[in-house]
């Protein structure tokens, strides 16, 4: 750091916001960031400067923990970045940096931004860039990137924690673990940085609770930062979905369902108060819907009964069954959901199913194997839309895990991308499973509308396995 006069050096050290004004950035003529800068930058590194200071001689920072939520390309990489260089720099003691980020792509975002601060000003070349570190070259300070597909220690003790792009982050277990470890160090400063991201996931909830806690210091950047051309996120907009967008470059959480299920049709399915009865239902139809799951998924069985009068479609009870799921206890809870309800319809996607499928024929199960054609998977699809629109499905907050699942349903249309007509369901895998509960819902929908009277469009004759009730549509028990 012998390129600057020492005094400047001492006054970086000890005044962060010198040092962050007079630091060059990547932009065009590499300008002070100071001349540059924007009022909502300006307002963090005054925050950031006093956290700084204080985990660098060991004290307990003003604030536990700082949350960054901005529309994206707000610089929060390069903020954060430019605060971690100056710890690594000028700390009075060795410290050890956390960056947490769901890959080693998104890691890179932020090792990137510390690398270019280091690159436009060379006299903090004493800082060594390496593949997942950036080191003091005479101090023993380090930051390390981590990455949720390879971490899996328990006992680190960083002196600064930085969990990336939270809204991107897949696995809850690998962010409490990082933030877990940063909760043994009493004077280590969090720091939270984010997109806007989905509404009824655990990043949001994490995000209600350090927005309310008045232990940390929240930041919310909705609006164009002013280096970014309105043009540009016009563009944007057209390319991106509506969700995308708001979630992107408007700073809104959306529904993880994206635009085809309004979070309030999933609101105003769930019931409050006392539990559904598991006695026998004075319903004339019923029907169990099966997810059998793959070898890493969970399998599911879900009943639900059809009450024409109320034109209601009531899910009376749900089994999951976490991976491995062994064919024995679905085969299990259809026939409990028979002893309960009174019912023998049962609806199944034919993966891993149709051996058990002939087996539940021979004791007298209506079987329907639904294939994944594209005419079935729209009558899933639609089935869903209109019984939520219509306010048709009840569901008990108590079945928890469904519920979560139809918030994470994507309703994909894919006449606009030219492939077929109609929509089909879709979910991302995470810690719980593949949508699977919800899976097994949407096996039954089409069978349940059709009760109600309800028009679902088209949909192909499905193979069935054992007897059909009826005129061959209707598999009620």
């Amino acid at each position: 750091m012998s390129a600057i006069p020492i005094d400047t050096l001492r006054r970086y050290q000890t005044d962060p916001m010198a040092y962050f004004s007079d630091s060059r950035i990547p932009a065009e003529g590499n300008p002070r960031f100071g001349d540059v800068w924007a009022d909502f930058q300006a307002e963090a590194f005054r925050v950031l400067s006093e956290c700084i200071l204080a985990v660098e001689s060991g004290r307990h920072p003003p604030w536990r923990g700082v949350f960054l939520e901005r529309v994206k390309g707000a610089s929060k990489d390069s903020d954060i970045g430019l605060a971690l260089n100056h710890a690594l720099l000028f700390s009075s003691r060795p410290l050890t940096i956390e960056v947490a980020a769901d890959d080693f792509l998104q890691a890179s975002e932020l090792r990137g931004a510390m690398a270019d601060d280091i690159r436009l000003n060379s006299w903090k070349g004493v800082l060594e860039v390496q593949t997942k570190r950036i080191v003091h070259r005479e101090w023993a300070s380090e930051c390390k990137f981590l990455t949720r597909d390879e971490f899996a220690r328990h006992g680190s003790r960083p002196d600064i924690t930085v969990c990336n792009e939270l809204s991107h982050i897949q696995s809850e277990g690998f962010a409490s673990t990082v933030l877990d470890n940063a909760t043994k160090i009493p004077s280590n400063l969090t720091v939270i940085a984010t997109n806007a991201g989905h509404l009824k996931t655990w990043q949001h909830r994490w995000r209600e609770l350090y927005r309310q806690n008045p232990r940390w210091w929240f930041q919310k950047v909705d609006s164009r930062p002013p280096w970014q051309n309105a043009a540009d996120i016009e563009d944007a907009r057209a390319r991106s979905s509506p969700s995308r967008f708001k979630s992107l470059f408007r700073g809104i959480w959306t529904p993880i369902g994206g635009d085809a299920i309004p979070a309030k049709w999933i609101d105003d399915a769930i019931l409050d108060g006392r539990p559904l009865s598991y006695r026998t239902p004075n319903y004339p139809a019923g029907a169990i819907g099966v997810d059998a799951g793959l070898s890493h998924h969970h399998g599911a069985v879900v009943v639900a009964c059809v009450d024409p009068a109320a034109q209601k479609v009531r899910v009376m009870r749900v089994w999951d069954f976490p991976p491995p799921v062994r064919l024995s206890r679905i085969a299990g809870a259809i026939r409990e959901a028979r002893r309960i309800f009174q019912v023998r319809a049962v609806h199944a996607d034919p993966w891993q199913f149709a051996g058990l499928g002939q087996q539940l024929e021979q004791e007298g199960f209506n079987v329907e194997l639904h294939y994944p054609t594209s005419a079935n998977q729209n009558s899933q699809a639609t089935a869903l839309m209109e019984v939520l629109r219509n306010g048709q499905l009840e569901i008990h907050k108590e079945h928890e895990l469904l519920v979560r699942d139809l918030y994470a349903t994507q309703v994909i249309d894919r006449k606009s991308a030219d492939v077929t007509t109609g929509y089909r369901l879709a979910w991302v895998e995470d810690e719980t499973g593949h949508g699977d509960r919800a899976a097994a819902l949407a096996n039954i929908l089409p069978c349940c509308v059709e009760a109600l009277g309800i028009p679902v469009g088209p949909a192909a004759e499905p193979r069935v396995v054992g007897r059909v009730g009826g005129d061959g549509m209707k598999m009620w028990g």
